[in-house]
C-alpha cells in the first residue's frame, strides 16, 4: 500500500516535472522566435517550407521561377498580375499572420508562463511589524475614516476566499474578443474595435517588454523599496504614500494589519512613477504598443495635462470599483503579473444600475470591489434580467495580456492573486470627439490651451473642435468668463462672510468683557491702600491678559483668514485633482 502511494506520488511529482519542462521549453521557443523577429529577421523555415515560398529556394529555384512565369500579355499574365497586386493591396492594409491568429495566441501564452512564478513567498526580508505595521495602520486610517485600522477584516472574506475566487471563476462569462497584435495594423484596429467603441484582449503586445522578466516582486524590492509609491487617497482626496519595501511587506503578512486578513486591501495606484531619476527606469522598461501610440493630450504639455499613466501592484482581493475613465478616454492595460477579473458594461447602462449601492445590505457588506463581484452583480443582473446580462463583458486576464476599454464603458477590476501591471489613458483621433465635449466642460481652459496648440500641430481637429462647438452651441471663451466670474463672487462671499464672523466675535468679546464682574474691583481700590494696591496690581494683571487674549484672537482670526484663503487655492487643486482622476 505503501510503495503503491510512494510511487503514485512519483508519477505525478513526474507528471508535474515533465508539465513544467514543456512550459520552460515552449516559452523557450517563442522567446527566440521573439528575439529572431526582435533583430529584424523572418521566423526560420526548413528546406520544404523554402522550396514552397516564391523565390525562398535557391538561385537555380528561383530562376526555374522566373522561366515559368507567363507573359504578361497573355490571359494567365493578366491573371497572375491581378492576384500579385490584390496581395500587396492586403499586405499593406494590416499585417500578415503567417502560422495563423491561434497558433500565435498559444505562443504568446506559453512565453508568459515560463516566466511567472509568484514571488511572495520569502520576499519579505524583515517581518511585518513594529514600524512597518504602524505607517500601513496609518494609512489605513487615512484611507478609510469610517472605520478603524484593526477593522479592516470584519466581514472575514479571507476565510472563505478560495470559495469565492472559485465560484468567481464559475461564473466567468469569458465573453471578449481575443486578439494578437501582429495580426492588427492601426487602421484595422481602430476600424473594427476603436470607432465601434468594442472593448477586446489584446496578445503579444507586452511580448518584447523588458518588464515582462524584470517587474517581478523581488527586483522591484531591491531598485524601488526606498521609494513611496500612492496606495491610497484621503477624505479631502489628497495621495495617501508609502515606501514600496513596506508595501511588499504588508502584502505578504497575513497577521491583524496585513493584507492576506484585509477584506479588501490597500492597491498602489501611483500616476506619479516616473517624476524622480530612480523611478523613471520604470519607462524605459516597457513601450506604448503601436496600436495605441497616438496620444493627443501631449500637444497641451505634461505639466498641464491630466495624469493618464499608472503602475499597478496589489494583492489578492484588492481592486477598484466601477468607474469610467476621465475626460471620456480610452484605455490599454497591459498585465505583466498575476490575474484580473475584468467586468464592463456599454455607456447606456445607467450609473445607478451599474453602481448597485441600492442594493448593498450596509449591515452586513461594503461596496468594495470583492464585494461588487460576490454579492452586488448577482443582484444588478438579476434585477436587470436578459437585457441587461447580454450587455455585460466578463473575462480573466492573464499575464502578457493587454485590455482595451473604449471611451466611457464602464469597468470594475477584482485582482485574484497578485498583481503588477500598467496601464495608459489616450486620446486619438478614433475617440476625438467624445474627448473635447467632456474636456471643454471638466478642463475649460486646459481645452482652450489645446485647440490653440491642435491649430499649429493638427488643423484638422482643431478645425473638428469648433465643429463640434459649433453644433452643440458651446462658445469655450465665453463659458470660462462665466466659470471665472462664478470663482469671482464665491471668493468675494467667502472673504464677506469670514468678515461678518470676525466682526461678531468681537462684539461678543466686548459684551462679554463688561459684564465682567472683576472689572469693578477697580472702583474700590479707596477702601484699604495695601488691598487696594495688590487689587490693581491684581486688576492691572487681568487686563493685560485680557487684552493679550484679545490680541492672540485677532491673530488667530488673521491666521484663520489666511488659511482660509490658502484653503480656496487648495480647494481649486482638488477640484482640478479630481478632474485629472
Amino acid at each position: 500500500m505503501t510503495s503503491t502511494a510512494a510511487g503514485a506520488g512519483q508519477q505525478s511529482a513526474g507528471g508535474a516535472t515533465r508539465e513544467a519542462a514543456a512550459a520552460k521549453q515552449a516559452g523557450a521557443e517563442a522567446e527566440a522566435e521573439r528575439k529572431g523577429a526582435l533583430d529584424g529577421g523572418a521566423p526560420k523555415m526548413d528546406a520544404r517550407a523554402s522550396a514552397s515560398v516564391p523565390g525562398g529556394g535557391s538561385e537555380a529555384g528561383s530562376k526555374g521561377s522566373e522561366d515559368q512565369t507567363p507573359r504578361a500579355d497573355s490571359p494567365a499574365g493578366a491573371r497572375a498580375a491581378a492576384t500579385k497586386k490584390g496581395a500587396a493591396a492586403q499586405e499593406d492594409a494590416e499585417p500578415a499572420c503567417p502560422s495563423g491568429e491561434d497558433t500565435l495566441l498559444q505562443r504568446s501564452e506559453a512565453l508568459w508562463a515560463a516566466f511567472y512564478t509568484d514571488e511572495l513567498e520569502g520576499l519579505v526580508g524583515k517581518p511585518f511589524g513594529g514600524r512597518t505595521a504602524k505607517i500601513m495602520r496609518s494609512a489605513k486610517r487615512e484611507h478609510r475614516t469610517d472605520m478603524s485600522a484593526r477593522g479592516w477584516d470584519k466581514y472575514g472574506h479571507h476565510k472563505r476566499w478560495e470559495k469565492v475566487r472559485a465560484t468567481l471563476k464559475e461564473r466567468n462569462l469569458d465573453n471578449v474578443r481575443r486578439i494578437h497584435g501582429d495580426c492588427y495594423s492601426l487602421e484595422r484596429f481602430r476600424k473594427e474595435f476603436e470607432l465601434p467603441a468594442q472593448p477586446c484582449l489584446i496578445h503579444g503586445l507586452a511580448d518584447a517588454w523588458p518588464a515582462r522578466t524584470e517587474w517581478g516582486l523581488k527586483r522591484l524590492r531591491e531598485d524601488f523599496g526606498e521609494r513611496k509609491f500612492k496606495c491610497g487617497e484621503d477624505d479631502e482626496g489628497y495621495a495617501i504614500k508609502v515606501k514600496l519595501k513596506h508595501f511588499l511587506r504588508y502584502m505578504n503578512s497575513d497577521n491583524e494589519d496585513g493584507a492576506k486578513l484585509d477584506d479588501s486591501p490597500l492597491y498602489i495606484f501611483d500616476s506619479h512613477f516616473d517624476d524622480d531619476r530612480i523611478s523613471k527606469q520604470l519607462l524605459q522598461e516597457y513601450r506604448v504598443p503601436h496600436l495605441f501610440q497616438e496620444d493627443l493630450f501631449r500637444h497641451v504639455g505634461e505639466r498641464r495635462r491630466p495624469p493618464y499613466r499608472w503602475i499597478l501592484i496589489g494583492s489578492e482581493r484588492s481592486g477598484s470599483g466601477v468607474h469610467d475613465d476621465p475626460l471620456g478616454t480610452s484605455a490599454w492595460n497591459t498585465l505583466v503579473r498575476g490575474h484580473k477579473l475584468w467586468t464592463l458594461f456599454p455607456p447606456d447602462v445607467p450609473r445607478s444600475v451599474v453602481k448597485g449601492r441600492s442594493l448593498v445590505d450596509w449591515k452586513n457588506e461594503d461596496d468594495e470591489p470583492v464585494d461588487w463581484n460576490e454579492f452586488i452583480l448577482p443582484r444588478i443582473l438579476e434585477k436587470g434580467g436578459p437585457e441587461l446580462r447580454s450587455k455585460m463583458i466578463q473575462f480573466i486576464q492573464k499575464p502578457g495580456e493587454t485590455v482595451f476599454v473604449p471611451s466611457d464603458w464602464w469597468h470594475a477590476v477584482l485582482n485574484l492573486d497578485t498583481t503588477v501591471a500598467v496601464t495608459q489613458n489616450f486620446c486619438s483621433t478614433g475617440n476625438f470627439d467624445r474627448v473635447w465635449r467632456q474636456t471643454r466642460t471638466g478642463r475649460r481652459k486646459m481645452a482652450r490651451t489645446w485647440r490653440r496648440t491642435l491649430q499649429l500641430e493638427r488643423d484638422d481637429l482643431a478645425k473638428r473642435a469648433y465643429e463640434l462647438d459649433k453644433m452643440d452651441n458651446f462658445d469655450l471663451d465665453q463659458e470660462i468668463e462665466a466659470a471665472d466670474e462664478r470663482r469671482r463672487r464665491r471668493k468675494i462671499a467667502k472673504k464677506e462672510a469670514k468678515k461678518r464672523k470676525r466682526q461678531q466675535q468681537h462684539k461678543q468679546h466686548k459684551l462679554a468683557k463688561k459684564s465682567d464682574p472683576s472689572d469693578g474691583n477697580e472702583a474700590d481700590d479707596d477702601q484699604d491702600d495695601n488691598d487696594g494696591s495688590a487689587k490693581d496690581a491684581k486688576s492691572t494683571g487681568s487686563s493685560s491678559g485680557s487684552s493679550d487674549s484679545e490680541s492672540a484672537d485677532g491673530s488667530g482670526s488673521g491666521s484663520e483668514s489666511g488659511s482660509g484663503d490658502e484653503s480656496d487655492d487648495n480647494d481649486d487643486n482638488k477640484t482640478k485633482n479630481n478632474n485629472n482622476n
